[in-house]
């Protein structure tokens, strides 16, 4: 082991995401946590920006109304949002409830296939979209265990609450999760290529432990404001706890990988919002690449490139 692994392992504590974010809503009110390029249907769509005020505002807001509708710590709730202002919005208020985000990614395992690797966790709640909604009618998605459901995003769903709707008036301190570092913190499947998907328990103490092990060896911060952009679900992440700014770029997170997303709207996106870092897999990074060979694009903001998978 490691000089750096070491010390990491020993510095694990309980997710502290939400106070890192309200710390900076309180010094840099209007510093930027998320810029959020959507997918238009002809060419791009419309581009959304938060503030760090808005993020930890709703984020506390909906922990209130996540505990009045019956989330406590510990509970298993399903989240199925895609990168987006409601997802960041969502995991801040559960972890700072002390609830266990529970992740799945329908296009590794197949809509279908999702219902089985549901079970095997067996989630009480499910927080998704209305897409989600939709899959988990019509194919039975978590219909053993899951007895409250949650709508996020714009649209509703006839017969249960949205995120919205949940938001409460703050008047207080936030209530602190009565958690232990070795309490679980997030449940993510592994993609099933070399089997079945297999639930992974992360603990409070796993989880902050990677964080502070990114910290160490990616060195985001080294080149100036961390602009990041996640091209996977959960990567936005990084990019908070280092307090920047989260760049979300054009894809389809819910249905398709990675490698389906189209080049020329990436490199617009790093281009236009000087993104300096991001994690790809060796899909988005060969066609990212290509295309900005063929077109003779530059994408010089680009500071760090973090790559893994298989092929590497």
């Amino acid at each position: 082991m490691t000089e750096t692994a070491a010390r990491v392992q020993i510095t694990g504590r309980v997710m502290d995401l939400p106070d890192r974010v309200r710390d900076i809503a309180r010094d840099d009110p209007d510093r930027l946590a998320l810029v959020h390029d959507h997918r238009g249907i002809f060419g791009r769509g419309p581009t959304t920006t938060t503030t760090y005020a808005t993020l930890s505002r709703r984020a506390e807001s909906v922990a209130v109304g996540l505990r009045e509708f019956g989330i406590h710590e510990g509970s298993l709730c399903q989240f199925m949002i895609p990168p987006c202002e409601d997802a960041l919005v969502t995991a801040l208020a559960l972890w700072r409830i002390g609830a266990v985000m529970v992740g799945i990614e329908p296009h590794s395992h197949g809509l279908r296939s999702v219902g089985r690797s549901i079970a095997r966790v067996g989630p009480e709640f499910f927080l998704g979209t209305i897409e989600a909604q939709g899959g988990r009618d019509l194919f039975g998605w978590g219909r053993p265990t899951v007895r409250k459901s949650i709508v996020v995003g714009p649209s509703w769903y006839p017969g249960r609450p949205t995120l919205k709707s949940l938001e409460r008036p703050l008047h207080d301190e936030p209530r602190r999760a009565d958690v232990s570092i070795d309490d679980p913190c997030v449940i993510a499947f592994t993609t099933g290529s070399t089997g079945s998907p297999k639930p992974t328990v992360m603990t409070h103490r796993n989880i902050t432990a990677m964080i502070d092990g990114v910290s160490a060896t990616w060195k985001l911060a080294d080149h100036g404001d961390v602009i990041d952009m996640p091209t996977f679900p959960i990567f936005w992440i990084i990019g908070l706890f280092h307090g920047g700014t989260v760049v979300i770029p054009p894809m389809n997170f819910a249905t398709k990988g990675p490698g389906s997303a189209d080049p020329a709207k990436i490199a617009d996106t790093i281009r236009r919002h000087r993104v300096r870092s991001f994690f790809g897999s060796p899909a988005i990074l060969t066609n990212l690449s290509t295309w900005c060979n063929e077109q003779g694009v530059e994408l010089s903001s680009v500071r760090r490139i973090v790559v893994g998978g298989a092929e590497v």
